[in-house]
């Protein structure tokens, strides 16, 4: 019996071994690593750190976590600036001893009727009463809480939990060893560079490349007898937070100047496109989201590379969320990696992503792995396998434009 290095791991195998090689499950997950990074920037951004827990169940479930949003809109004008009454839209955003902010007035919230959204108002807390007819055209901020001393505590507002979940799915295919590539590939592999080795690897890459696509564009589902397929990041965006969801507008809108840039400045680039892509990335902070990257495809980047506001090009040799990018954009949340995804599943999509609540994980005892499947005559089949799922989560942190007309 000899102890053989396979992949960096180390296994034991006798030369000629039947029993053995019916047995024999070779760990190819370390590979990941070694292959070319521009062509799985997301497998190797992204990691397993957001799961709580293995993921030993086709069906990965978790609770979103939710927080008290902090603004609300006026669902009727307070035409009097003796009025104490406001209207909200939204049920459970505020709550007794809130101090909230419509227009330049401040107010103290001091009773919410059980419907949760008419509340009883102190008007003009160290500032002035004024009307406010806009209706739904004003903002409601909850600033900050007076409680008073010695007061019983309020009543809880809560926000319901929502139950999330995700498939796993089973990424595999098989490459046909001949008797002397099978005995080369386990007995001496040269550190994995014969040629079975190179069918192996080649193989996982081209799954790796499949798993990366169902990261982003996959949709969950499960035919309750033995296929299912991973939700993506566009799937939890479609299904739980739909607005976040934003139509670019076309071709025309790449080249169309934004009426946020004055007509009579010259010089200054700045497209419908890029505003409505500031605009939803406006909209995610206000949801508590932190962004850290663009997801795109080459046709975007190449058009967004002409853009002269925002967009930096770098030169960046840190490696720690996988390969350097070719560029970042200064957005209202900060610089913003610009990831490059190959292929063409981002033809027609820009994502914008918080990566801090974003990740996948492998089935457990289920990361790539290739074992002998069958022997006929002086050939075998190996199959090259890894199940993996997706977890998202806080949906509404992340976004998408779509309709590029690239």
């Amino acid at each position: 019996m000899a102890t053989t290095a396979l992949y960096g791991q180390v296994s034991t195998y006798a030369s000629g071994s039947a029993t053995q090689l019916d047995n024999l499950h070779i760990s190819i997950e370390d590979l990941v690593a070694r292959y070319p990074r521009k062509r799985f920037p997301l497998l190797t951004r992204l990691d397993g750190k957001i799961f709580t827990k293995e993921v030993d169940n086709p069906k990965y479930q978790w609770k979103q976590e939710v927080l008290r949003p902090t603004n609300d809109v006026l669902a009727s004008s307070i035409s009097s600036t003796t009025a104490t009454t406001a209207v909200a839209t939204t049920v459970g955003i505020f709550n007794v001893d809130d101090v909230i902010k419509i227009d330049s007035e401040f107010m103290i919230v001091t009773a919410v009727a059980t419907d949760g959204v008419t509340l009883t108002v102190v008007r003009g807390w160290n500032s002035t009463a004024a009307t406010h007819t806009g209706g739904a055209g004003h903002f409601i901020y909850r600033v900050g809480v007076a409680a008073p001393e010695g007061a019983d505590a309020d009543n809880a507002v809560t926000q319901p939990l929502t139950d999330l979940y995700n498939y796993s799915q089973i990424f595999e295919d098989v490459v046909q060893l001949t008797g002397t590539e099978e005995e080369a590939f386990l007995y001496k592999t040269d550190q994995g560079r014969d040629n079975a080795s190179n069918q192996i690897t080649i193989k996982q890459q081209e799954l790796m490349e499949m798993l990366q696509t169902a990261l982003l564009i996959g949709v969950a589902y499960d035919d309750t007898i033995s296929r299912r397929t991973l939700g993506g990041l566009k799937n939890f965006i479609d299904t739980y937070a739909s607005t976040n969801a934003v139509d670019a507008g076309g071709s025309t809108n790449w080249t169309t100047q934004s009426t946020l840039i004055p007509s009579g400045v010259t010089g200054e680039q700045y497209t419908v496109v890029q505003e409505k892509l500031d605009t939803l990335v406006q909209s995610l902070v206000y949801n508590r989201s932190t962004p850290t990257a663009l997801y795109v495809g080459y046709k975007a980047l190449r058009r967004m590379m002409t853009w002269n506001i925002g967009i930096t090009r770098v030169d960046r040799t840190d490696k720690k969320l996988g390969h350097g990018v070719p560029a970042t954009y200064l957005s209202q949340a900060g610089e913003l990696d610009i990831v490059m995804i190959p292929g063409d599943a981002l033809n027609d999509l820009i994502f914008v992503v918080d990566e801090t609540r974003y990740g996948y994980k492998a089935f457990k005892n289920r990361g790539w792995f290739t074992e002998r499947l069958a022997k006929t005559g002086d050939s075998s089949k190996w199959q090259v396998l890894g199940e993996y799922t997706a977890k998202v989560s806080v949906p509404g942190v992340h976004g998408y434009l779509w309709d590029l007309g690239l």
